[in-house]
């Protein structure tokens, strides 16, 4: 399958998704789920089956599948996985583990994890050493790409 035939199923499969028919997106997706596409792997973690699957089984299936794409090095479910293991959602809390997923969501362009990754540079947490003017740029990035939260922060760190 090329580019293009990838793209248009998953750009088909997240218009199902945006209208509500999981069903129909996990069918369109299933030749891509089947060859580990990450993408894939990322939507198909974020939605339920109405086959009986539950909450438990989605819960395992979400945190496998995230845990898969962020091998494969994807941005969102790197970030993405990296809430889970900050929060303590459905894996015990790891704040090491999820710094470095912000880190390298971070550094494949991420704008949410930079913000993430910029706070734990600029105060030095999460295991992270600490440098300012780094956390800075990742935090401005974010800012840059639109990212609420990292305005607010730069506006409060100027002051």
């Amino acid at each position: 399958m090329d580019k293009i035939q990838t793209r248009q199923i998953l750009d088909d499969a997240k218009k199902e998704i945006e209208q509500g028919d999981c069903s129909l997106a996990y069918k369109i997706l299933q030749p891509l789920i089947n060859d580990e596409n990450p993408e894939a792997l990322y939507l198909f973690s974020m939605f339920g089956l109405s086959n009986g699957e539950s909450i438990e089984e989605f819960e395992k299936r979400s945190v496998r599948l995230l845990t898969k794409a962020a091998g494969f090095e994807y941005p969102p479910a790197q970030y993405a996985l990296g809430v889970y293991y900050d929060g303590g959602d459905l894996v015990e809390q790891d704040k090491l583990k999820a710094a470095m997923l912000f880190k390298a969501a971070a550094i494949n362009g991420h704008s949410k994890a930079q913000l993430s990754y910029g706070l734990d540079l600029f105060y030095g947490s999460n295991g992270v050493k600490k440098d300012h003017i780094l956390g800075l740029k990742y935090i401005q990035k974010a800012a840059e790409a639109g990212v609420e939260e990292a305005a607010e922060v730069l506006s409060e760190l100027k002051e």
